[in-house]
């Protein structure tokens, strides 16, 4: 469960990739798009990142140019 693996002593990094990773599995998601700030070490993960700005950077959040990157996931 979500609160199981909130509460794991493992790195953050390692520990939201295995939490994505159940939720697809568990929920059979089978198109998806992940926008974080987050830099995941999951490969299959990075392929359905993209990749924003945290809180005070220049061009935080999403921004029109993702446009791009959302559409190559969606294949649209």
């Amino acid at each position: 469960s979500p609160e199981e693996i909130c509460n794991l002593q493992i790195p953050e990094d390692e520990g939201r990739n295995k939490e994505i990773m159940h939720y697809i599995q568990v929920h059979g998601i089978q198109k998806y798009l992940i926008l974080d700030d987050f830099d995941f070490s999951n490969e299959e993960l990075k392929k359905h990142l993209v990749k924003t700005w945290y809180w005070g950077k220049k061009d935080t959040g999403l921004r029109i140019k993702h446009l791009d990157e959302i559409e190559k996931i969606f294949n649209i």
